[in-house]
């Protein structure tokens, strides 16, 4: 399905200073998100049939993964999109940026980073799809061109209450194949600016990924497991019936297709850069917000755990001369290290209160063990609200609501099936090095968040009709869907 990319009211043209800015001495960059994508789904091949070939599912990645540096072990903060992308462009986790919650939006008092590589000279044009990275949520700041590639949303449908009308809608915002007007409009852009010789930003947020799973035939044929049963790979109505193994490879050989076609099309961005002589002056970045569960734990989705089904995610660094390609890096990333990165290759300053880290280090000392990540997860309606922290040797979290913690040794027990308990007498007193980070890291989270620059008074925004539907339909908000 083609939908139309231009919409009435998320499409932006953001005014730039009149006073511009130097010419920047840094590369181009390119940071592309894909919603929703495991890491272990990345750099592999797999047998959709007993007696097939095997497919590569990331072609495109795996390019990109022998050219420059692959990071082994990548983290998110949290396990749904809307934290996870404020802490990408803000360079903060969750408990410093403070959105984790909906109804929150980016503080503009907090420096983007679109509006920290505009400050230094570059053009910059972002492309998303998904509704959580709607202008609403404050993801338009800094952005000389802002643009939704994804489901339009007519306007006289927030003037009916025909709940047919907004099923219907509902449906579209599943339906929505993005990933070839996002390409198409990104292109166009990034050809604009090196036919005008200027340094650009893009940021493309790529949705396909993320249910439902509906890519086109093509890729579909590539993962057909000869499956012959009653899954389609819409999360609506497969989560109603009874699970069987055959089920679920089902709807993880329709995922790997969605991720291919989104692959595809970053194959055709990279093939762009070579063809305008950009390939080896522009620092690309490919990862992922999260990830997703397939009934490891007896569940399919995410923002519920954070097991490292939902946590891992994969990352790729690449700039010619500048990253070694080819490097394999163990050393644990963190999705909001992507800004402080990208202000090193660049040759710009971060902000003071940034706590993101250049992964330079990382690829530089091989026995780096990177960087500890503080992890939260806030979901008011599931009486969820935990914080915790994950190293490469370690998870710890803590439950807000019932009071309790959880420990797993990830050196021994890397699936996490093995859990030491705790409560909060532990947590005041215990000796135990994970419990002790982490009741340093809950005592000083609230002096740090004072640290970060903050607009005052700030209100909550009113979440509109048509967001509120889309975001209902995917299962972030308290609806039938969702439950």
């Amino acid at each position: 399905m083609r939908v139309p990319a231009a919409s009435l009211a998320l499409v932006l043209l953001l005014s730039c200073s009149s006073e511009r800015p130097p010419e920047p001495d840094g590369p181009n960059v390119l940071l592309l998100s894909l919603d929703s994508v495991r890491a272990d789904h990345m750099g592999t091949s797999v047998q959709a049939r007993a007696d097939g070939p095997d497919v590569r599912i990331t072609p495109a990645f795996d390019r990109l993964a022998r050219e420059g540096a692959l990071f082994e072990n990548a983290v998110s903060t949290t396990s749904w999109t809307l934290p996870s992308h404020v802490a990408m462009v803000t360079g903060l986790p969750d408990a410093l940026h403070g959105v984790v919650d909906n109804a929150m939006s980016i503080d503009p008092a907090l420096e983007t980073l679109a509006e920290l590589l505009r400050r230094g000279g570059w053009r910059t044009g972002g492309f998303y799809s998904g509704p959580y990275l709607n202008p609403l949520f404050g993801f338009s700041q800094g952005f000389d061109h802002y643009e939704n590639c994804g489901s339009e949303v007519p306007f006289e449908v927030f003037e009916t209450n025909e709940l047919g009308r907004w099923k219907d809608i509902h449906q579209l915002s599943h339906e929505t194949v993005t990933s070839r007007d996002l390409y198409e409009s990104s292109a166009r852009w990034i050809r604009k600016r090196a036919h005008d010789g200027e340094r650009f930003f893009a940021m493309v947020h790529w949705w396909d990924p993320h249910y439902d799973y509906v890519a086109p035939a093509e890729q579909n044929a590539l993962f057909d497991t000869g499956y012959r049963g009653d899954w389609t790979g819409v999360r609506g109505s497969d989560r109603r019936q009874e699970v069987f193994p055959a089920d679920v490879a089902h709807v993880r050989s329709l995922y790997c297709a969605e991720i291919r076609y989104t692959d595809d099309h970053i194959a055709r961005l990279l093939e762009l850069l070579d063809e305008l002589d950009l390939e080896r002056d522009t620092l690309v970045i490919v990862t992922s917000d999260h990830g997703e569960e397939f009934y490891e734990r007896d569940r399919w989705g995410h923002q519920r755990t954070l097991f490292d089904e939902v946590l891992a995610i994969p990352l790729v660094v690449k700039l010619p001369g500048r990253v070694p390609a080819g490097a394999r890096v163990r050393g644990q990333a963190r999705i909001q290290d992507i800004y402080a990165t990208i202000a090193d290759l660049t040759g710009l300053d971060v902000p003071d209160y940034v706590s993101a880290k250049s992964l330079r280090a990382l690829w530089e000392d091989p026995e780096h063990p990177g960087f500890e990540q503080p992890l939260s997860l806030v979901v008011p309606h599931r009486e969820i609200d935990w914080s915790g922290l994950r190293t490469l040797e370690s998870k710890i979290l803590w439950d807000h609501v019932a009071k309790e913690g959880s420990f797993w040794n990830l050196g021994r027990d890397p699936e996490e099936y093995t859990a030491r308990t705790f409560g909060e007498e532990d947590l005041l007193t215990s000796e135990h090095p994970a419990i002790g980070a982490l009741r340093e890291w809950l005592d000083s989270a609230p002096r740090l968040r004072r640290e970060v620059p903050s607009t005052p008074n700030r209100q909550p925004f009113e979440i509109d009709a048509g967001l509120r539907m889309e975001l209902e339909s995917l299962g972030y908000l308290d609806s039938e869907d969702d439950g």
